[in-house]
């Protein structure tokens, strides 16, 4: 009898070994049907998976269950996908050590009777890499101040092509302002960046006068190409005299670039290093 009670449970345990493992299969979960190589088909299952994991999670619990896919309903492609789940932008990195680039084609020289028909601007860093290349607008004006022009500025505004595209222009002065400060402000910090390029002090007043938001966002500091060429001129003649030239296009953007040429120029061949010294 104790032979057969050893046995008995074996025996259930054998018996009951089938069972078990049908009872095992029956418990597993169905596998979706396999769609590899459909993301489509993929996307769908997915989302029937999770709408049937909602439904039965919904009868068993009184509170409501949020799908988590429901943000990508109504999107069909992999793009539209991508997008909806992408981070937004960020915003574009200030520039370190910037120095502002403006150059102005005005009617003259005296802010208080002439004004600015033409402005460009770009930004570099502090060694003179350009980083962003900005607008460069005519701005309209009226017979009365083309007439107004001095001598000087009807005569190379006239020969460059300027004086018709001001009359053609249909950008105003605060328009221009506002592009230009727009560009100014996305990439450099308020009262930091430095105005420069060549007598660039008459440029300032002119700015104050006609565009005074721009400049103050820009620092009190300038950066006068024409001071460095000056100081070249008398210290050191020699590398003066292999500067570039200008091609006097007299258009703004192409005075910048000349400027920006002129400053480089100084920077490698009068503020050099001297072996063996930081």
């Amino acid at each position: 009898a104790a032979r057969v009670a050893r046995r008995g449970p074996g025996a259930r345990g054998r018996g009951a070994r089938g069972g078990t493992s049908i009872g095992r299969q029956s418990a597993r979960p169905a596998r979706l049907p396999s769609a590899r190589g459909s993301p489509t088909m993929s996307r769908r299952a997915h989302s029937a998976a999770s709408s049937s994991s909602s439904s039965s999670s919904s009868g068993q619990n009184s509170g409501s269950v949020t799908n988590p896919f429901s943000a990508l309903e109504g999107i069909e492609s992999d793009g539209e996908i991508q997008e909806a789940l992408s981070p937004p932008p960020r915003a574009p990195r200030k520039v370190r050590n910037p120095l502002v680039w403006i150059d102005l084609e005005m009617t003259g020289l005296e802010p208080e009777e002439h004004t600015i028909i033409e402005i460009a601007a770009l930004v570099t860093d502090g060694n003179l890499g350009v980083k962003h290349i900005g607008p460069s607008l005519v701005i309209h004006q009226s017979e009365d101040v083309i007439a107004n022009m001095n001598d000087w500025s009807k005569e190379h505004h006239q020969a460059s092509g300027l004086t018709e595209k001001v009359r053609q222009s249909t950008t105003t002065m605060e328009e221009a302002e506002e592009e230009v400060l727009d560009f100014v402000r996305k990439h450099t910090e308020p009262g930091v960046a430095q105005l420069a390029g060549n007598s660039v002090y008459t440029d300032m007043n002119f700015l104050k006068k006609y565009m005074p938001r721009l400049t103050a966002h820009l620092s009190y500091k300038i950066v006068d190409v024409s001071t460095v060429k000056e100081l070249a001129r008398r210290w050191f003649p020699n590398e003066f005299r292999r500067r570039p030239r200008k091609k006097l296009a007299h258009t703004a953007m192409s005075d910048i670039e000349e400027s920006l040429e002129e400053l480089k120029f100084y920077k490698q061949k009068v503020f050099k290093r001297t072996k063996g010294r930081q």
